[in-house]
């Protein structure tokens, strides 16, 4: 059985909707570093399609189970 990480945001004092105020915003699936890069370079894995500036929306949860090990 895969073990998942449940995400929810929620914006205080505003309704659930689009996230603001971030120039950059992902989840990561981190399956190891490289100390030679800086930032996201820096993370082995992949990036999560449902968590990210476009998609994400407030007041909802998040099921970070799109891999088999993380």
């Amino acid at each position: 059985m895969i073990e998942a990480i449940t995400l929810r945001l929620d914006r205080a004092g505003k309704e659930p909707g689009m996230i603001e105020g971030f120039r950059f915003f992902w989840a990561f699936y981190v399956t190891g570093f490289d100390q030679r890069s800086h930032c996201q370079p820096c993370f082995k894995g992949t990036l999560s399609p449902q968590v990210n500036l476009r998609t994400v929306r407030s007041g909802q949860l998040y099921r970070m189970d799109e891999r088999r090990t993380f």
